[in-house]
């Protein structure tokens, strides 16, 4: 189980998306499992509670308040809030003649950074690793 915290802004304090995105590219017809499973957890003091460390917020994940699981759909996108715990099922995609075994899905998180904090953000980088097609 995880939440989406990686913001890039260099801080002593956690910051969760306010939202997360996830668009089905691709899912192999023959794919079984891959299910999207989300907790909401009561972390106290609002969407994301400061002074709260990782340890005693996944405790608090083994009790959520609500649970949902979601089958992936080639073309679906998923909006679920930033700050909810969750995780990826197990998947396995066997091969067949002409078929792919591939799962693409894009995750786009978004985040809401007080304006007294932008100069603390990272600074991102084209990469050597990247390539134009």
């Amino acid at each position: 189980w995880h939440m989406d915290t990686e913001v890039g802004l260099l801080s002593p304090d956690a910051h969760a998306a306010h939202s997360t995105h996830v668009l089905y590219v691709r899912v192999p017809a023959a794919m079984a499992g891959g299910h999207l499973e989300l907790r909401r957890v009561d972390l106290g003091g609002g969407d994301v509670a400061k002074g709260i460390t990782s340890a005693e917020a996944m405790r608090r994940v083994e009790a959520p308040l609500e649970e949902a699981a979601v089958a992936p759909r080639e073309g679906d996108v998923v909006v679920f809030r930033g700050d909810a715990f969750h995780r990826v099922r197990r998947h396995t995609s066997p091969a067949a003649a002409g078929t792919t075994t591939s799962r693409i899905s894009v995750v786009l998180e978004q985040y809401r950074i007080p304006a007294s904090r932008y100069n603390r953000t990272l600074r991102w980088e084209r990469s050597s690793y990247v390539r134009r097609v």
